[in-house]
């Protein structure tokens, strides 16, 4: 689920509810927290910052998905929450992670090693006889 915040947290059609959140940890699957503002929060009532991505974020650990847990960021077009430009404030959100109390290790896999180990085990071409890969 590669564009998908927590419905619990903001009830967006797109958002994921618990029990795909559960389902998704027991395939080993992937999350990709998404950066557009329409799937944070309800616009009308709150401006979307780093702290509403922070809110997905939290809830979803608490579920237990630090294994399956990334980013989907949608920086190719759609509108970013207040603090976010583009890729060079993704920094922000990492750094209020720790500020939060996250370990570098549980940060990197949110950053990297959990979308890396998912495409490396379920994405990696097949060896095959006639070519070497």
């Amino acid at each position: 689920a590669t564009h998908s915040n927590s419905y619990t947290i903001y009830s967006h059609t797109r958002n994921l509810r618990d029990r795909h959140l559960k389902s998704i940890m027991e395939l080993s699957g992937l999350v990709g927290i998404s950066l557009c503002r329409t799937h944070l929060c309800d616009n009308t009532i709150e401006t979307p910052t780093t702290d509403t991505v922070i809110r997905h974020i939290d809830y979803y650990l608490s579920q237990g998905a630090e294994n399956v847990l990334s980013f989907g960021c949608d920086l190719d077009g759609t509108d970013l929450p207040d603090g976010i430009s583009d890729i060079s404030d993704i920094e922000k959100i990492a750094n209020s992670l720790a500020k939060n109390g996250c370990s570098d290790e549980l940060i990197n896999k949110i950053f990297f090693t959990n979308a890396y180990n998912f495409i490396e085990k379920n994405l990696k071409p097949a060896k095959s006889q006639y070519y070497n890969v």
